[in-house]
């Protein structure tokens, strides 16, 4: 199973940052907490990195564009490729998928 991390250590806000690896790369998963209330995160340790899951908006759509997905605005990615049609209204915007499902975006990004 081929899976998307973030390093853990040593980012430099470039692509690198973003690494594809192996389920079976994995020696061992530790969990650690952001803080004392969050949810526990599990951190993918491999011979070369210790990984994170993607969290964020910012970190999916770094990790995903090259598979043609962009955010659409502060809470949807979307995949252009399977884009049917945008349907801007004043009220918002939709965004209609060729398998005809449609989800609403923000007007003020897109």
């Amino acid at each position: 199973m081929k899976m998307i991390g973030i390093k853990l250590d040593g980012r430099t806000g470039e692509e690198s940052d973003i690494v594809e690896f192996r389920l079976s790369e994995v020696n061992y998963i530790t969990v650690r907490r952001a803080t004392k209330h969050n949810l526990q995160i599990p951190i993918y340790h491999t011979q070369s990195d210790a990984l994170l899951p993607l969290r964020t908006i910012g970190e999916m759509t770094r990790a995903y564009v090259q598979y043609g997905f962009i955010a659409a605005d502060k809470s949807n990615i979307v995949n252009t490729r399977r884009i049917k049609k945008m349907i801007q209204e004043r009220k918002g915007s939709y965004i209609e998928f060729i398998d005809g499902t449609t989800i609403q975006i923000s007007n003020r990004r897109k």
